[in-house]
């Protein structure tokens, strides 16, 4: 799969257009409009997927289309990119374009009545720009994104593998730290495991461990219960599953 659709989404005057312009001109995607499909998202989906060589940007999300995002985020070719800037600067950037003449608490009371719902949707984002300073510096930050990179869409197997471990470790009942560790065989996961008391015993979190308890070891003593992570890992995968790769977040 080599197409990506980004959608654009933030308030008035935060540099959604100007992103799709960016990424128009510099990158050669196609810019679409969601209205201009008739506020339907399937007919835009349809449209994109003719051609998965080509990349293609939406900007004019609103809050009468956010709907329309339910059905793309689902999409794998799909990814959204927040803007946003001060308000002060948002200001001051439709001051100047000569559109209102809005006193600032106005403008401000206005912002907040007509994109509540879009600051939502903002914290969703696979990505998040602050667009408060120069052109150049958006820019720059744009190129930074590698927003053309294969790997954007599809992290390659040791950046999933840390994910994966990184998930693990949310398992651990040891109370001194969070591990993970995966166990990797041609590229495929065959144990995992996280720090903490070994099966069958009462866990660390529970009070079994004194030696957590009283804020000492986490695995460094000899009379503390809890085991690495990477040890209950290969206590899982035994001894016949020789040439693994291991992966651990610490």
């Amino acid at each position: 799969l080599n197409m990506i659709l980004i959608g654009i989404i933030g308030p008035i005057y935060s540099g959604k257009k100007t992103i799709a312009n960016f990424l128009k001109e510099k990158l050669k995607f196609e810019v679409l409009s969601i209205n201009e499909y008739e506020n339907k998202p399937k007919k835009l989906i349809q449209y994109v997927i003719k051609d998965l060589k080509k990349n293609y940007v939406i900007y004019g999300i609103d809050n009468d289309t956010l709907s329309a995002l339910k059905e793309f985020r689902r999409r794998p070719f799909f990814l959204l990119l927040a803007v946003d800037a001060e308000l002060n600067v948002r200001y001051q950037r439709r001051k100047y374009s000569g559109e209102t003449s809005d006193e600032f608490n106005d403008f401000m009371k206005k912002n907040d009545e007509n994109w509540g719902k879009i600051y939502e949707i903002m914290y969703m984002a696979d990505f998040t720009i602050m667009n408060s300073s120069s052109k150049d510096d958006l820019y720059k930050c744009l190129k930074g994104l590698k927003l053309k990179s294969k790997d954007i869409l599809r992290p390659d197997y040791d950046t999933y593998f840390m994910y994966l471990a990184e998930l693990v470790a949310s398992r651990t009942n040891c109370i001194k730290r969070k591990v993970g560790c995966v166990l990797v065989k041609d590229s495929r996961v065959i144990a995992t495991g996280y720090n903490g008391t070994a099966r069958g015993l009462k866990n660390c979190n529970d009070g079994n461990c004194k030696e957590c308890s009283q804020g000492e070891s986490g695995g460094k003593s000899s009379t503390c219960l809890c085991l690495h992570a990477e040890e209950n890992a290969l206590l899982e995968v035994g001894r016949e599953n020789k040439g693994c790769i291991l992966y651990c977040n610490t």
